[in-house]
C-alpha cells in the first residue's frame, strides 16, 4: 500500500529550492544594486565638447573690360580644409538672361586660358584642384584669362562665364565617399 510519504518529502524539496532561488534572487539584486550605486556615486560628469565645421567657400575673379581674369576659389571664411572642384559653364545668355540653344565655340567666338599646373581636368567636366585649399587661403588661379571675340556669337546676346565650384571637408574618408578620384592624398 501506499503510505503518501513521497508526496510529502516533494513538497520539503519544493519549498527548499523556491527558498534557494528566492535567496539567490535577492543576493544578486544586492550585489548589482550595490554596484550601479557605486559607479553612479564614483563617476564624474563627462563634457563632450563638439565644434562644427564651416565650409564657405566663394569665386573670386577680377575684370577688366570684357576680360575675365584670375579665377579662384576662396576659402577665407572657413574654419576647415577643403577639397575644391568647379565647373566653368559657358554660354550665350539673352537680354533677359535666358541661356540661348547656340553654345560659344572655343577659339572661335571665344578665348579662356586655364592655368593647368594648380588645376586637373577629370573625365566628368569638373576642373580638381591639385592641392588642398587651406583654412583662410585660396586655391590656385583656374582660369587666367576668359573674354569673348568682338562681333563673334548670336545678334544681341551676351557672352557669361559662370564657375559652379563645390567643396568638401578634406579627409581621406570624405574624398573617398565622393569618389573625388583626381584629388591628392592628405596628410
Amino acid at each position: 500500500m501506499y503510505s503518501g510519504k513521497h508526496s510529502k518529502k516533494s513538497n520539503h524539496i519544493s519549498k527548499r529550492a523556491a527558498l534557494l532561488v528566492f535567496s539567490l534572487v535577492m543576493i544578486l539584486s544586492v550585489t548589482v544594486g550595490g554596484t550601479l550605486a557605486y559607479l553612479i556615486m564614483s563617476t564624474g560628469d563627462v563634457t563632450n565638447t563638439f565644434t562644427p565645421g564651416d565650409v564657405t567657400t566663394t569665386t573670386e575673379e577680377t575684370f577688366t573690360g570684357d576680360v575675365k581674369e584670375n579665377v579662384q576659389i576662396s576659402n577665407e571664411k572657413s574654419n576647415l580644409d577643403v577639397a575644391v572642384r568647379a565647373k566653368v559653364v559657358i554660354a550665350w545668355v539673352d537680354k533677359d538672361g535666358n541661356v540661348l540653344a547656340e553654345k560659344p565655340v572655343p577659339n572661335t567666338e571665344y578665348n579662356i586660358e586655364y592655368d593647368k599646373t594648380g588645376w586637373i581636368q577629370g573625365e566628368d567636366g569638373y576642373w580638381y584642384c591639385n592641392k588642398i585649399v587651406k583654412a583662410g587661403e585660396k586655391s590656385p588661379v583656374l582660369i587666367q584669362s576668359c573674354y569673348p571675340e568682338k562681333g563673334k556669337g548670336p545678334v544681341n546676346a551676351s557672352f557669361q562665364v559662370t564657375i559652379l565650384s563645390q567643396s568638401i571637408q578634406a579627409t581621406e574618408k570624405a574624398l573617398e565617399d565622393a569618389h573625388w578620384a583626381h584629388m591628392p592624398a592628405t596628410n
